[in-house]
């Protein structure tokens, strides 16, 4: 993209944000007198506007790609981005004089962090990352995932947008609540640990709540889309899903849904289609699988993210009776598994 061309990405963008402060000032101050017009306008919001119509959300569209990518990339501003080698980086935010450290090597100092000014963490597959937000927020990103945030929170919200899977253990300020916006419906929370499961190429978005409370606030399927919420309580999942836009909510055992931030993959009687694909993220190694009966086999277990990933795959064959055939293809860059 060249300069001229992020210019003018960059102006439409800003241009998007006006237009919701001006549209979101004129519902707040409009007098008694426009009730009327009001009337109209409201049904017209609610048939146009994405449930994650917030500021931050715009910025989603303007962050790099990551398919492509090797490393971790810290993207300050539109001309200034720090690339991270690690497998599994840490960076934190300072509270009070605008420092970033960068896992135990690097610091960084952005006197002109400002709260208008967004980052993004953007975190290819084969890495990991955590994050300590300003306000003191942890985020723990799993492969194949971005995440867009202010430098510094101001206002009376916290606001992030979310692409990918993350775990989030929000810090808590019951005078400025915290909300994750992603592509399906918005997670408002006080403070508390939770999942969110966003990934593009995945059929749905889910959330799971290990501890505290989080409101989900979606727009229900219809000519006008009217917001509606549900509250979520610890050890209960929320899955929005995108073929027929419908939200189901169910009891879950929470675990499998944050050890992978401490490198354990654990499944019970999951079709191994559905596992495969968080290996694969995981290592950033494609994994294939002939057969649509073998995508359908279930296994259970734990797996030791540690290992490399032909032993973790030889230990779910393993677990089932070795079913299926490993084979190794492309200079180990991509592995078929077939049914015996």
């Amino acid at each position: 993209m060249t300069s001229e061309d992020r210019e003018k990405l960059k102006n439409r963008i800003f241009e998007s944000i006006r237009a919701y402060e001006k549209r979101r000032s004129l519902w707040i101050y409009s007098s008694v007198a426009a009730s009327i017009a009001l009337i109209a306008g409201f049904f017209y919001f609610y048939s146009v506007q994405n449930v994650n119509d917030l500021p931050a959300a715009y910025y989603a569209a303007a962050a790099e790609d990551f398919e492509n990518m090797t490393d971790v990339v810290l993207q300050l501003s539109e001309d200034e981005k720090v690339l991270i080698k690690e497998d599994s980086a840490r960076i934190e935010y300072s509270s009070n004089d605008h420092a970033i450290k960068i896992s135990d090597s690097k610091t960084i100092r952005k006197e002109e962090l400002a709260a208008n000014t967004f980052n993004t963490l953007i975190v290819p597959y084969g890495k990991r990352s955590e994050i300590i937000l300003s306000d003191g927020t942890k985020v723990w990103l799993n492969s194949g995932s971005k995440l867009i945030y202010p430098g510094i929170f101001s206002g009376n919200k916290r606001e992030v947008f979310l692409i990918g899977e993350a775990i989030f253990d929000v810090s808590e300020n019951k005078e400025k609540p915290f909300y994750v916006s992603t592509n399906d419906y918005v997670v408002k929370v006080l403070g508390t640990v939770f999942n969110i499961s966003n990934y593009p190429d995945d059929s749905f978005t889910s959330t799971v709540l290990k501890s505290g409370l989080v409101q989900i606030d979606y727009r229900e399927k219809g000519p006008f889309k009217f917001k509606k919420s549900i509250e979520l309580l610890p050890g209960n999942k929320v899955t929005y899903e995108r073929s027929n836009d419908k939200i189901v909510t169910s009891a879950v055992n929470v675990d499998p849904y944050f050890s992978w931030k401490d490198g354990v993959l654990m499944f019970k009687n999951d079709p191994l289609e559905n596992i495969i694909k968080r290996v694969s993220r995981y290592y950033n190694v494609e994994v294939s699988i002939a057969g649509e009966e073998l995508k359908q086999e279930r296994f259970s277990g734990h797996l030791n993210l540690k290992d490399d990933i032909v032993q973790v795959i030889e230990i779910i064959n393993e677990s089932a009776g070795q079913v299926f055939e490993i084979e190794q293809l492309e200079n180990d860059k991509s592995i078929r598994l077939t049914k015996k």
